[in-house]
């Protein structure tokens, strides 16, 4: 048994799909959407007021530290999902307690 725990999954970040996302939106202000995306990516089209925080840069995770608090829900997305989940889970290992994956990314938002 303790064998098997080594190997659990301890992170807390949280996928949500692009529905559920929409609704959750509606409901709450207070939430932030960091799109982790290139500029150009961004550029090509975004969800409304997302941040763009390029996770391929070196100071991503210090760029988030200055734009938000650990206790900010943070929403992160990018085209598909692997980017954003392997974001989120830099920011967990950096103290953020709120996080969540668009699961699907910006190709799941767009056929909303």
């Amino acid at each position: 048994m303790l064998f098997s725990n080594l190997f659990k999954s301890k992170s807390n970040v949280k996928n949500i799909s692009a529905t559920a996302l929409k609704q959750l939106l509606k409901q709450d202000k207070s939430l932030k959407l960091v799109d982790v995306r290139t500029p150009n990516e961004y550029k090509q089209g975004h969800i409304e007021n997302a941040v763009n925080i390029d996770v391929f840069n070196s100071d991503f995770v210090s760029k988030c530290e200055s734009k938000f608090k650990s206790s900010d829900r943070l929403i992160l997305y990018c085209r598909s999902g692997q980017r954003s989940m392997n974001a989120a889970k830099k920011l967990e290992k950096a103290g953020f307690e709120s996080l969540y994956n668009l699961n699907g990314g910006v190709i799941a938002w767009s056929r909303l």
